[in-house]
């Protein structure tokens, strides 16, 4: 493949039905043909580290450009110092597992309530059956607040 076609598919791939990591992996093994095909020309290390630093900032790019990241992208791009694309890859990463948990766990759409909303993060708001919950013989059957 020659190096427009792996930049051109760099800069258009999406997540799609991909899963985070495997959209992660698609972008990481594009990279790493270019940088086998395209390899840092600079001599001087000053030189070779502004390179890096700017072949890093248009990964980062590269990756936040999905429309799914839109958020997640504002808030990372609006740091102070920008984020390494390992450390937004991380951030996405993070933002998608806390979304996942706050979906509602229910079997039908159409029951969703506010209160199954968040679920995956607290326990229904039941004290345990009889002897469940607690191994103390003090305790058991009881609240904690009890």
């Amino acid at each position: 493949m020659q190096i427009y076609d792996l930049h051109q598919k760099a800069n258009t791939l999406k997540q799609g039905k991909d899963t985070l990591e495997d959209f992660w992996n698609k972008l990481q093994a594009i990279w790493m043909a270019i940088d086998k095909k395209q390899p840092n020309p600079m001599k001087c290390l000053d030189d070779i580290a502004t390179f890096n630093k700017i072949k890093q900032e248009h990964r980062l790019y590269q990756f936040l450009i999905d429309e799914k990241f839109e958020i997640i992208r504002r808030d990372l791009l609006m740091q102070e110092k920008t984020p390494s694309v390992e450390s937004a890859y991380a951030a996405v990463q993070r933002e998608t597992t806390r979304l996942q948990i706050l979906k509602p766990t229910t079997s039908s759409e159409e029951n969703t309530s506010l209160e199954e909303v968040g679920m995956g993060l607290t326990a229904r708001n039941r004290p345990p059956e009889q002897g469940q919950g607690w191994s103390c013989p003090e305790t058991a059957g009881r609240r904690p607040s009890q």
